[in-house]
């Protein structure tokens, strides 16, 4: 008996001591390969003080001290942060093919729901190649001009909301909470197809819900925490957190059961058809022989709006040719992804671009001058006229170039072991574009800090390297809803400005903001402003 007892004392020791050894050792690779970064912790590598300290700060902190490329780890798991452009034009353009996935730190996301594994975000390689092509269809520009009137719609009951507040005469009121409901609204109505009281009632469950999804903190759930820092026992935690997510779906799983219900019904009832966002995931189709033939250069999207019809594919019904349509659990993933990356993010756009333009009261003039004129050719504020407002465009773009919502999200996955000069990538590990860092760099920018949108207006656009500028990402694998946040966010300023003059208000000073994280997004605490009728 003591016998057994000592052997088993040893096999245990042995294992622990072993598997120290093994985490050590794998908590050293990048500086194995040349790559420089903070002293990673045993148990939670960096991730802790990027908690701490918003990564923002701490990633502008270790690019100081170690340059423009550095490792460090979530976890165990080993990430790279790269502000090299050249390294970046390699991995996100040129050498795409060897860095086509994307960083997933946890299986099937935070709640474990196998659905989460068909989000475009999540695929990879010749998965991601084929529902790429196909999405993208529902975000062609005769696709967007059909949605337009969704859009027109909520904005006409955001207008109306600017409305309530002068008419009783609000000195000063926070806009930022009704581009919320704003975005909420198009959002709700184009992707899960339906009508919420977003904009005028504060309750809406499905306003709550949204709001409750994105104050949700990683660090709340103990299990995804185990799962990151752990993932080699992700055998024993994954089903214990697929099990919490089936027991308390929680916020997300109202999000998710509620698009799987739309869907559904959609497929089953012709007579539920909209023109919406939805409707255009159901039925966007690519001819299979023609998914084999595309380049994947070519399934980037750019934010000319004039542009995206070059990216629609004509499909040609034949009964002798075969189809690739998203089947229904992929729409049910999108449309939940679609929400994720176009509510608060565009909200929090459109807040920063207020700030800017009650704090440049020339600017803001200019770009009114430029609606006024528009109307006076036109008449009307839609689609195709929204496109020709190079100004307009010019203030978003710094806007974006100042504030980018997403600070720390885009991601590629060394599919190789990759060298670049005296370093090497090891396969596996994820890439990660540090945007505000890039997009403030001194050495890049002239005046960063400065609000300057002719920087972005007529020639000197050109001038600017398309990876210093990515609020969207770059490349094959960047935001294929670029257009629809452009669009929302256009057609929002040009109702706002042809009707109302803004200025700060009593209670902010001019250039004040405060600005807060949301994990990854970087949002204005408020913004303050005093409306004017023109």
């Amino acid at each position: 008996m003591e016998f057994i007892c000592i052997f088993v004392i040893t096999l245990i020791s042995l294992i622990v001591y072993n598997y120290f050894r093994w985490r050590k050792w794998k908590l050293t690779l990048l500086e194995r390969n040349g790559i420089k970064g903070p002293k990673p912790n045993f148990i939670y590598g960096n991730t802790l003080e990027m908690l701490k300290n918003g990564n923002v700060i701490s990633v502008g902190k270790w690019l100081k001290e170690f340059g423009p490329i550095v490792g460090y780890y979530v976890g165990r798991l080993p990430m790279i942060i790269v502000a090299d452009l050249d390294l970046l034009k390699k991995v996100q353009i040129k050498e795409f093919k060897h860095f086509s996935g994307r960083f997933k730190p946890l299986k099937d996301a935070n709640n474990a729901d196998p659905r989460n594994r068909d989000m475009l975000i999540r695929v990879k390689n010749g998965k991601w190649k084929e529902m790429r092509t196909i999405i993208r269809q529902a975000f062609t520009a005769s696709k967007l001009k059909s949605s337009i009137g969704i859009m027109d719609d909520t904005v006409n009951g955001f207008i109306a909301s600017i409305d309530k507040f002068v008419d009783e005469g609000t000195q000063e009121f926070d806009i930022y909470p009704l581009f919320q409901g704003l975005t909420l609204e198009t959002i709700g109505r184009s992707a899960f197809g339906i009508t919420t009281d977003a904009q005028t009632n504060p309750n809406d469950p499905f306003l709550l819900a949204s709001k409750a999804f994105f104050n949700n903190n990683l660090t709340s759930h103990l299990l995804s925490t185990l799962s990151i820092c752990f993932p080699e026992f992700e055998i024993v935690l994954y089903p214990l957190r697929r099990i919490t997510g089936i027991l308390f779906p929680g916020h997300y799983g109202y999000l998710m059961g509620m698009s799987a219900a739309i869907v559904q019904a959609r497929k089953s009832n012709e007579n539920l058809r909209r023109k919406d966002l939805l409707q255009a995931m159901l039925d966007a189709k690519v001819n299979v022989k023609d998914l084999y033939s595309v380049d994947e250069n070519s399934l980037t999207i750019n934010t000319d709006m004039n542009a995206g019809e070059k990216d629609e594919t004509k499909v040609v019904d034949d009964k002798e040719m075969s189809y690739k349509k998203m089947t229904v659990n992929e729409v049910v993933a999108n449309t939940t992804l679609f929400f994720e990356a176009g509510y608060e993010t565009t909200s929090t756009s459109l807040a920063f671009v207020m700030h800017i333009l009650v704090n440049h009261i020339d600017v803001q003039e200019k770009v009114r001058e430029e609606i006024i004129q528009l109307l006076k050719k036109d008449g009307k504020l839609d689609y195709n006229t929204t496109s020709n407002l190079p100004f307009m465009d010019a203030v978003i773009n710094e806007t974006l170039r100042i504030y980018p919502p997403i600070t720390f999200f885009i991601t590629r996955v060394a599919d190789i072991d990759y060298k670049y000069k005296n370093i090497t990538i090891p396969k596996g590990t994820s890439l990660i574009v540090p945007v505000y860092q890039i997009q403030h760099d001194e050495t890049i920018w002239s005046e960063p800090e400065k609000f300057d949108p002719y920087r972005f207006f007529g020639e000197n656009k050109q001038r600017i390297n398309d990876l210093a500028w990515q609020p969207f990402g770059a490349g094959p694998r960047n935001c294929v809803g670029m257009r629809f946040a452009i669009c929302e966010m256009k057609l929002a300023i040009a109702k706002l400005l042809s009707k109302y003059r803004f200025e700060s208000g009593p209670r902010t000073e001019i250039g004040e903001i405060t600005v807060k994280y949301k994990g990854i997004v970087m949002c204005p605490e408020n913004v303050y402003v005093k409306a004017i009728r023109v």
